[in-house]
């Protein structure tokens, strides 16, 4: 008997109880995903998206501060700000992008272990989602040099010579 008719004769013999179709299921459980779990997930993602760029924001900065001497020189000897503007630049994409190669090498060893403790866990991780997370890792290396280069415009050559 076609899963269909089997639903239909269920449903006429026990009219307090709801069948589903695996289809109608399935989509059931997506819709209370969309309204309940999905929303706190995001809620995370944006907060350690946030704590990822502080974190990124605040190493460099520190390292700014710490290494102030040397832009100062490298100001001297005539370095342009946009070549030391792209030096901020590229150790915020070097952090964010080695986080992420970090990130999908852990996902790789540590999925199958998860899976085989909690047998039941569906887990989907599609090439456009993994691109998605790329886009938003260079994103927050973006902003997070944004403070250490407003700094790195404050520092004066000639303070080396003092």
């Amino acid at each position: 008997m076609p899963p269909e008719n089997l639903i239909r004769v269920l449903k006429k013999n026990h009219p307090t109880l709801s069948f589903f179709t695996k289809k109608e299921f399935i989509r059931n459980n997506l819709d209370e995903m969309e309204t309940g779990v999905l929303p706190i997930f995001w809620t995370i993602a944006l907060l350690g998206g946030i704590i990822g760029t502080a974190i990124i924001a605040l190493m460099l900065y520190g390292s700014v501060l710490e290494k102030r001497e040397d832009y100062a020189v490298l100001m001297a000897i005539g370095a342009k700000p946009k070549f030391l503007l792209l030096v901020i630049l590229k150790q915020s994409l070097i952090s964010s992008i080695s986080g992420f190669i970090i990130g999908l090498a852990l996902d790789a060893i540590l999925l199958p272990v998860l899976l085989k403790l909690v047998p039941g866990l569906s887990v989907v991780m599609t090439v456009h989602s993994v691109f998605i997370v790329f886009a938003a890792i260079l994103l927050i290396g973006g902003v997070g040099s944004w403070a250490p280069v407003r700094k790195l415009t404050g520092i004066y050559p000639m303070e080396v010579f003092r």
